[in-house]
This record gives structure tokens, C-alpha cells and sequence, in this order.
């Protein structure tokens, strides 16, 4: 039989725990948001304080959205889901457009990151 004890955190790392948790609950929520023909074409990808919004291009219908106009308006509808989750759950985050190399793959980009405050102001040093 193995006990589980909780484990407890303090200070810097109890903050980074809560706003890891408050994105990846706002990632969930944005599950929520209207998309065409309900394909949800988006992927979120969470490291540490920073999410990550990329259109999926596996589930963008080529005959209904040729050019994925569609499918990124239904991003943008994730995205600000996840934002008004973000200030629901008292994370003051922000949201950039990050259009990334566009020598790689057009499946990389276009990418929306959507991070807390703290990590855009180390970003900008």
C-alpha cells in the first residue's frame, strides 16, 4: 500500500503553479468557443506562463474554407475565450500576434501567444 502525502509550495513557486493552472484551465474553456462547422482548428501548447494558440491545419475543410479564412476567424474566437477565462480567474494576461519564421512550414504559423504579463515583460528587456 502506498500513502500519497500532499505536497505543499510556497512563495514563487505556488504563484507559477497557480498561473500554469489558470492558463490551462483558460486553454479548456476556449473548447467552448464557436468554430466552423464545430472543427475546433486551433491547438494550444502550454509551457510555463506562456500558451501557445496554432491553427491545426488537419482539421481545416479544404471544400467549405479554402483559405482558411474560416478557420482563423474560429481561432480568434478561441483566443478570446481564453482570454475572458484568463481575467475571470484573476490571471492578467495579454495576447500577441507571433507570425514566426515564414521559412518554415505554413503549418507553424500564423501563432497566437497569449501569455501572463510578467513573462512579456522579461521578454521585452
Amino acid at each position: 500500500m502506498t500513502a500519497h502525502l500532499p505536497t505543499y509550495q510556497f512563495g514563487a513557486a505556488a504563484a507559477a503553479t497557480a498561473v500554469t493552472e489558470a492558463l490551462a484551465q483558460a486553454a479548456s474553456l476556449a473548447g467552448y468557443a464557436p468554430s466552423i462547422h464545430n472543427t475546433q482548428p486551433w491547438r494550444w501548447r502550454l509551457a510555463g506562463d506562456t500558451l501557445d494558440l496554432r491553427l491545426e491545419r488537419s482539421r481545416v475543410l479544404a471544400v467549405t474554407d479554402p483559405d482558411d479564412r474560416l478557420a482563423t476567424l474560429s481561432c480568434g474566437a478561441a483566443l478570446n475565450h481564453a482570454v475572458v477565462a484568463s481575467a475571470a480567474s484573476s490571471v492578467d494576461a495579454e495576447a500577441t500576434r507571433d507570425a514566426g519564421d515564414l521559412s518554415t512550414p505554413s503549418s507553424q504559423w500564423p501563432r497566437r501567444r497569449f501569455c501572463t504579463n510578467a513573462a512579456t515583460r522579461r521578454r521585452r528587456r
